[in-house]
């Protein structure tokens, strides 16, 4: 591979003009890729049509252990990092899956472990996909992902597992939620010949290995299919570092195709009627359109030489005319075009100075050839400029064959059929519409994510057109800046736009269909989340907007507000002595993160943070002789903002002998019967609500708190027996309380179980 420059790349353009073969090759930051992603996904969101309610049951093979999931929710799909796919068009993708509560069970229905995963610390999908070609572009099919990891445990089979239930819920969504368009190409909605004839892509590394590109490789019909370089070849690192910080986009056009596409599409426009033969060279790129049939409609005209004026009634000029026939034929550099046929034209003539008009007809022999190229604009309105001229004065002429007396002034003879080629000409160039702006067509048409497109800001013409520049933001001309913003209670954010937009009109939209306060937002831009007592159970999401009142277009940002600026997860674990445990947490900000033990017991165990305090991992301490318990706290603190958050672990010191569970059916008004049994035998206990929401009374009676944040409430049940000592046991209970139909192990309507 050769460097990164932008010399290297214009070099090897001059020694490839060629393109492979390809009309066009695109390349894209990765990391813009997936800002388009994210934005696209935002448009799901505020439609309801992203990918939510999750959930189901994970049999975990070869053990007692479920894990089971509720209420989940897809976050934007990403590319990740990789060493380059040059064999084939593969990419690794990674999703993150927030929004719900994932227990863990051991049967017969034993609560391991509990976890509410919100976007500081949501779980992690991975999955490798192939890029799915199709007519207008190149679409990521997540139904086709393969070797899925759903990241629920520690344990690979447990990722295994995770990642048939994640397979089986993408394999149930429709074609919309499951499709997500990297690119659309929509040039040929303008011009006919840059409809898609063969495309490719690619996933290519810089020779540093710092940077990752999306590369497409097009012809279109008419062109040729290319080769695609392979790894170690001279192929360029498609995106320069000198353009590195603009996050340009880079697009080489060949200029076999600006001119067959220009040319082509414009003399399908000549001719009524018209229909033409392609024929195509050795590598079956074209050579050349021959017409077949129809004709040019020239329409009644006037027009004046230096000594007579003429006027001709409207006429048509055959496309085909015995072995003669219209054709352009096309080379890299230049279209050269042929016609040579016959006309009958009636028309008048007068001398300028005046006199009588006197009508005729006559039959002429004419020819129509011309030659069209294209070169870069000096003037820089455009990126190319068009000529088409006649090589010779010999190439477009008309003569008369038939119908003038053969005593015509010689003057006079000459000047009809000047007027004859000329008005010929001026229908002609007239029906042939020609254009030069086809590179503006394909930039126009190649549409990434969310409509967004490469925008020219540099254009280099070694040989064919490298043209270097940003991508734009969308249909409405501007966007926000500050994107994907989390925010604590009742902090603060400045939003902007770019580039600037006087009068800019600032609104909130809730994304929840039950919300509490989403804040507010002034005339300037800033926003102030809502305080922690105003917010939902979960987190807020919103959409901040940004309305430009005199187009009505409009720039959106997502913005997730929660009560606390730290998550972690498992909220509550139960374990044995000596047991490891993992942790996961996450925090709004880049401050470190630091884990303590509160209040240690006797039997404590030890922390071992890693990742700068975003994971975690706990050993529980040895036996603590006649306890059944040792409750530890852990907390986690956010260096930067003073935040924390605290999770449990309930360390089992032997098997409880009391058995705590819960009637099967709930007590009126919502209420819940706990039950404690002791060898076999129901018992009075000693009732207590550990840690969690609600209250539970002497006779085991448990009354939940509907508006608690809380997810859990471990209740625990003791029993004095005297000389036998006392006999404890707990349940860990979920909240919200859910209906039955929802209840652990029972799979969701949407996925169903999926056992490995």
């Amino acid at each position: 591979m050769s460097d990164n420059s932008l010399e290297s790349l214009l070099t090897w353009m001059r020694h490839n003009p060629a393109l492979l073969r390809w009309d066009l090759i695109a390349a894209f930051p990765v990391d813009s890729i997936n800002n388009l992603l994210r934005h696209a996904h935002i448009l799901r969101l505020s439609l309801g049509t992203d990918i939510q309610g999750i959930g189901g049951t994970v049999a975990i093979p070869n053990s007692r252990v479920s894990h089971v999931l509720a209420d989940y929710r897809f976050g934007p799909p990403s590319l990740t990092f990789t060493e380059g796919e040059y064999e084939q068009p593969r990419i690794h993708l990674a999703m993150t899956v927030e929004g719900g509560t994932q227990r863990v069970v051991e049967a017969p229905g034993k609560l391991l472990a509990l976890s509410a995963h919100d976007p500081l610390d949501p779980l992690a999908v991975q999955l490798d996909l192939y890029l799915q070609p199709d007519p207008r572009g190149v679409v990521m099919d997540l139904g086709k992902g393969e070797e899925l990891a759903f990241d629920i445990g520690r344990t690979q089979s447990e990722k295994d597992a995770g990642g048939a239930f994640i397979k089986a819920v993408l394999d149930g969504l429709d074609e919309g939620q499951r499709v997500h368009a990297l690119a659309r190409f929509l040039a040929d909605e303008v011009n006919p010949f840059l409809a898609i004839g063969h495309l490719g892509s690619r996933m290519h590394v810089s020779k540093t290995g710092q940077r990752l590109a999306l590369v497409l490789f097009i012809s279109m019909i008419h062109g040729p299919a290319g080769s695609f370089p392979v790894q170690g070849s001279d192929f360029p690192f498609l995106l320069p570092d000198e353009l590195a910080a603009s996050d340009a986009s880079t697009a080489l056009i060949s200029l076999r195709l600006v001119h067959r596409a220009a040319y082509g599409s414009a003399l399908l426009g000549v001719l009524k009627g018209g229909e033409f033969e392609y024929r195509y060279d050795v590598s079956k790129d074209l050579s050349s359109m021959v017409a077949k049939k129809g004709g040019l409609e020239v329409p009644a005209s006037e027009w004046n030489s230096s000594l007579y004026a003429f006027k001709s009634d409207a006429f048509e000029l055959p496309a085909v005319d015995g072995e003669n026939a219209l054709s352009a034929e096309f080379s890299e550099d230049e279209i050269a075009q042929q016609w040579q046929s016959s006309c009958s034209v009636k028309f008048r003539h007068q001398p300028v100075a005046g006199g009588t008009w006197q009508e005729r007809t006559a039959t002429f022999d004419v020819s129509l050839n011309y030659l069209f190229y294209l070169d870069a604009d000096e003037r820089r309105e455009h990126i190319l400029r068009g000529e088409l001229f006649s090589p010779v004065e010999s190439a477009r002429f008309a003569k008369a064959v038939q119908g003038l007396p053969p005593d015509i002034d010689p003057v006079l003879r000459e000047h009809i059929q000047l007027f004859v080629a000329e008005v010929l000409h001026a229908a002609f160039v007239t029906a042939l519409n020609l254009t030069a702006e086809v590179p503006e067509q394909l930039l126009e048409g190649l549409q990434l994510a969310d409509a967004s497109r490469l925008q020219p800001a540099r254009i280099e013409k070694p040989h064919d057109l490298a043209v270097f520049g940003p991508i734009g933001q969308g249909d409405a001309g501007f966007a926000i800046v500050e994107q994907g913003v989390r925010l604590a209670a009742a902090q603060r954010q400045q939003f902007s736009v770019q580039p600037p937009r006087e009068g800019v009109q600032w609104s909130l939209q809730s994304l929840d269909e039950v919300a509490g306060d989403i804040g507010r937002i002034d005339a300037e831009g800033l926003y102030r989340a809502p305080p922690g007592h105003a917010m939902g159970t979960g987190p807020t999401r919103l959409l901040v907007m940004a309305t430009d009142p005199g187009t009505g277009q409009r720039a959106v940002a997502l913005v997730i507000a929660l009560k606390h600026s730290v998550s972690v997860n498992p909220l509550i674990s139960v374990c044995a002595n000596g047991d490891e445990l993992a942790f996961s947490a996450g925090v709004i900000g880049k401050g470190p993160l630091t884990w303590t033990l509160e209040a240690q017991e006797a039997g404590g165990g030890m922390l071992q943070p890693g990742d700068q305090g975003r994971s975690c991992t706990f050993r529980a301490g040895p036996n603590v002789p006649k306890q059944t318990y040792v409750l530890e706290e852990i907390k986690v603190q956010d260096a930067q903002s003073g935040g924390s958050r605290s999770v449990h672990v309930l360390v089992q010191q032997h098997e409880p002998a009391l058995r705590v569970s819960m009637a099967a059916q709930p007590l009126p008004g919502g209420q819940l019967q706990f039950i404690a049994s002791l060898n076999g035998e129901i018992t009075e206990a000693e009732w207590q609500v550990r840690l969690g929401a609600g209250a539970i009374d002497a006779s085991g009676v448990y009354t939940p708190d509907l508006l608690a944040p809380e997810h859990f409430a471990l209740i625990t049940g003791l029993v004095d027996g005297g000389k036998y000592g006392v006999f404890e046991g707990h349940h860990i209970l979920p909240l919200p309380l859910l209906p039955a139909s929802a209840a652990p192990g029972t799979p969701s309507a949407s996925t169903g179980e999926v056992r490995a």
